[in-house]
This record gives C-alpha cells, sequence and structure tokens, in this order.
C-alpha cells in the first residue's frame, strides 16, 4: 500500500491514511507482527492525526508547505503533538502553534533543518527531549513564562544565537552553547 509513514525512533508504529481502500484488514496483516498499524485522517490544513483518548493527536503534515499552523481544536477534539510529529521535515520553516497546547511530544521538531520561526504556546509547560535536534536554522527563539522544565538534550545540536525566558529560567535547564546569549 501507498502513503505509509514510519516514526523516526519508533519504527513500530506505522501510520497509514484511513480513507485509503488498499489498506485493508489482510493487507495490514501480512506485516511483522511486531509493528502498530494506526490509520491517520488528514485536517483542512494538511495535518496528519490520529484521534487518541480524546485527543486529535498530530502525527505529521503534508510536507509541501513551508509554513504551518498548529490549531487548538481539530473538530470537537483538542489537539496535542505526538512524539517525532514533523521529524525530517526538510521543507518546514514556520511554525505557530496554538495557545491551549501544553507539551510537545519528544523529537516534534527533530532534524527540521530550514526551521528558522516557531511560536511556542504561552500555556506551554515543557520542552521535552530532541524537540529541536539537529534544527540548524533555529537562531532565535522565545521561552513562555509557563514552562518549568526543559530537557537538557531539547536542543541538542543546535546553535541558538538569542534564547529569551519570560519567566524565570527552569533549574533543570540544558547548558547552551557559549555562543548563545540568554535573556530572562
Amino acid at each position: 500500500p501507498d502513503s505509509l509513514f514510519n516514526t523516526p525512533y519508533t519504527e513500530k508504529t506505522v501510520y497509514y491514511p484511513a480513507d485509503n481502500p488498499t489498506w485493508t484488514e489482510s493487507a495490514i496483516q501480512s506485516f511483522d507482527p511486531k509493528f502498530t498499524f494506526i490509520p491517520y485522517y488528514t485536517s483542512e490544513n494538511g495535518l496528519f492525526y490520529t484521534i487518541n483518548k480524546g485527543k486529535a493527536e498530530i502525527v505529521g503534515c503534508d510536507e509541501s508547505s513551508p509554513s504551518l499552523e498548529i490549531p487548538s481544536m481539530i473538530g470537537n477534539y483538542p489537539v496535542c503533538i505526538s512524539a517525532n510529529a514533523f521529524a525530517d521535515n526538510l521543507q518546514l520553516t514556520n511554525v505557530i502553534i496554538h495557545e491551549s497546547i501544553t507539551e510537545i511530544g519528544s523529537g516534534a521538531f527533530s532534524e527540521c533543518s530550514r526551521l528558522r520561526r516557531i511560536t511556542l504556546p504561552n500555556n506551554l509547560k515543557s520542552i521535552n527531549k530532541h524537540v529541536f535536534y539537529i534544527c540548524w536554522s533555529l537562531r532565535h527563539l522565545i521561552i513562555p513564562e509557563s514552562v518549568k522544565s526543559i530537557n537538557k538534550y531539547a536542543f541538542y545540536s543546535v546553535l541558538i544565537h538569542q534564547l529569551y525566558f519570560k519567566g524565570d529560567i527552569p533549574d533543570d535547564t540544558y547548558n547552551p552553547h557559549i555562543e548563545t546569549t540568554v535573556y530572562y
């Protein structure tokens, strides 16, 4: 079947388009039983999502657009961003995340090497491991006051020139590169 994609780092989860008729029960069963197959849907703005525990969990996007806006809701479901959701997206340069989102999954933007600008929501509680791993074009970032935890590997292999904290710097914050200027 076509339109298949694996999530990086967890290659045992495979997402497939829910509306693709080639994805039948027998086609899925022909794969290695160690794999988990999860159908995804496509939102009006090109986000791929699943319904999980009453939330629209973003698992990817149409990679043809350099800009992405992640809404608070899809249909009647609040939105969350899964681990590795946009990993390896080489087109992505600008992201806006709406206010109700409180967590970004580990590795969500890892290896988005052209990502230059991301607007983090004011309700974000933490920045997880590898969220911005190898985001080489990300030079400036504003951390909302609501962020209380930043994993020490959140910005691994990223050279941020200016890091702005609207509130206090969390105690467990990673050590930025020597070239980073930190403002708070």
